[in-house]
């Protein structure tokens, strides 16, 4: 076990209700104290320096991000070092290509209709490494709220299936869960 801290910067609510379920439980098997903190709302300066005191912790850190309108991960990494030049390349995870693309790959077809999704919308999610905000709001139940829908999402999610369905959520298995 590593006796160090580990802090998972993510980008919003959603990212951190899946982090909380998914992700955090297998990892408090490798780090003594995982918490999750959201960094899209808060100013740069203060990310920065946020990061800056983990490393003279001796803490471990991740800063998740989804790629968004970026071509590549290698760009948005870039692109956020740029942005927090506190952060290290290799501490950085890119989410191909939004956090509801993780929601979706750890669910099998079956499921999605027990939750209130028709065949039809099935079909048009089928590459789940590239759900987007958009899409994923279109296939919402009219009769769930977003959170709920979510929520229902977490608890039929399966870790091993999602990292082989979605590459992006394969690396980060690799690189930080196995």
């Amino acid at each position: 076990m590593i006796t160090s801290p580990l802090l998972i910067l993510v980008e919003g609510a959603d990212d951190m209700r899946f982090f909380e379920r998914i992700i955090v439980p297998p990892l408090k098997r490798k780090f003594t104290d995982v918490k999750i903190w959201p960094y899209s709302k808060v100013c740069k300066e203060r990310v920065k320096s946020f990061i800056k005191s983990i490393i003279s912790m001796n803490g471990e850190y991740i800063l998740v991000a989804d790629i968004d309108s970026l071509p590549c991960v290698s760009e948005k990494k870039g692109w956020i070092c740029e942005k927090y030049d506190t952060v290290d390349p290799k501490k950085i995870v890119i989410v191909v290509s939004e956090i509801e693309s993780w929601y979706l790959c750890g669910i099998k077809p079956e499921d999605l209709r027990k939750i209130g999704i028709r065949n039809d919308q099935c079909k048009k999610i089928d590459n789940k490494n590239c759900v987007t905000k958009e899409q994923f709001e279109k296939i919402i139940p009219e009769s769930s709220t977003r959170t709920n829908f979510l929520i229902s999402v977490l608890d039929l999610y399966d870790l091993q299936r999602a990292k082989n369905k979605n590459p992006s959520l394969n690396y980060f298995y690799e690189n930080w869960l196995k």
